[in-house]
């Protein structure tokens, strides 16, 4: 493998399973929301979720926790929120065993379409090292991961030798790659290497690197 100088990491299904993220939207904020208002859970769900469909995914404010807080006025704060979910925070093993050596040899940064709130809620209930975090949605005010994102987020790196790792076969595989970067598939369930540019885990990764 060609020299790389920084290790790009992709978040959920990649480091993390959507569990978290899906209790902190589906049950944790419609739960509070029930007992704020004083209302069924079930009432609660189903005008949450029609509201966050009111908005859509192509709208950044779809991903962004504090938006919701506030337009359902909801005196909860995000901090203990985030604290509920954690019970369904679920970390790959293959992670587990893999980062350790991944963030000791290189530098290491995230790139997620994910809330930052996320990504640091994990980081520091695993107290995993990381030295930059970039969300799209919190701190470049796009919802995707687009070519133009990676090229942003390579000049901020000053333009070092970027190997990037996603399971989205554009966000995380394409995309990098139109950007000037590197980028590797991730693939848990991969059984044709494709040239090797397809690996099924962390641990494959730090065979090719380390």
């Amino acid at each position: 493998m060609e020299e790389v100088d920084v290790i790009s990491l992709d978040f959920a299904g990649t480091l993390v399973t959507m569990d978290m993220i899906d209790y902190f939207w589906n049950e944790a904020i419609p739960r509070h929301h029930a007992k704020e208002k004083g209302i069924s859970l079930e009432e609660a769900k189903e005008f949450v979720l029609s509201e966050y469909d009111k908005i859509g995914m192509k709208d950044l404010r779809w991903y962004l926790p504090r938006y919701w807080l506030d337009r359902f006025k909801l005196k909860v704060s995000i901090e203990e929120l985030l604290k509920e979910s954690l019970r369904y925070l679920k970390v790959f093993e293959d992670v587990r065993k893999a980062l350790p050596k991944i963030t000791s040899k290189f530098t290491t940064i995230i790139v997620s379409n994910a809330s930052r709130e996320f990504i640091e809620t994990f980081l520091e209930h695993e107290k995993i090292r990381i030295d930059k975090v970039f969300s799209t949605v919190t701190d470049l005010g796009v919802i995707s991961k687009t070519p133009e994102v990676y090229k942003k987020i390579g000049k901020e790196m000053d333009n070092r030798k970027i190997l990037h790792i996603g399971d989205d076969f554009v966000q995380d595989f394409i995309n990098p790659r139109v950007a000037g970067w590197r980028s590797l598939l991730l693939n848990r369930e991969a059984t044709d290497r494709k040239g090797g540019d397809v690996i099924s885990s962390l641990e494959e990764l730090v065979a090719q690197i380390i």
